[in-house]
């Protein structure tokens, strides 16, 4: 079982402790932390907390427990904003999530038609990277939009996809 933090969502805990004991307990020894879990994951309303392990040594039951730790505050800065009078809809249930990063692998083969093969193959790159890094939040990234951008670029003659994938994945 779970012992929820009050602000979600749960980014690090720094210390967890007794007060009735004064014991400080070790994470990963008597304690792991739990985030990301179920429909709700990395949104104001997850039930991030920690996780007492069996081995581990335990509070006594109805001993107040102090966790430190750090949350992501800008979900709940969001929530409280559209909660206000001026922008509340009558049965609006928002929902705000934390992003979180997706690391992408490409590979390649780049063939040149003309000018500097070291110079066109910069600029693919520089393209390429622009192109990733400017989408939003939801959107995918797909080999018909990144051909396109490669295809403007003066001197590409083929451009054919070795790997693109989610890293770590396969593609």
């Amino acid at each position: 079982m779970v012992q929820s933090v009050d602000f979600q969502p749960l980014l690090t805990v720094t210390s967890v402790s007794s007060v009735a004991t004064g014991l400080t307990y070790a994470q990963g020894v008597d304690y792991e932390v739990v985030t990301g879990v179920g429909g709700y994951s990395y949104s104001n309303l997850a039930s991030d907390g920690i996780r007492w392990l069996p081995a581990g040594t335990h509070p006594n039951i109805g001993d107040d427990v102090v966790i430190n730790y750090t949350y992501n505050s800008l979900i709940n800065i969001l929530d409280a904003y559209f909660k206000q009078e001026t922008y509340y809809t009558m049965g609006a249930d928002r929902l705000f999530r934390q992003a979180t990063q997706t690391n992408i692998a490409l590979n390649a083969n780049l063939k040149v038609s003309a000018g500097n093969p070291s110079t066109v193959l910069n600029l693919v790159r520089n393209a390429v990277k622009t192109y990733i890094n400017a989408l939003k939040l939801g959107q995918s990234v797909e080999e018909f939009d990144i051909d396109a951008v490669v295809s403007r670029i003066y001197g590409v003659d083929n451009w054919t996809y070795n790997q693109l994938s989610i890293s770590g994945g396969t593609g």
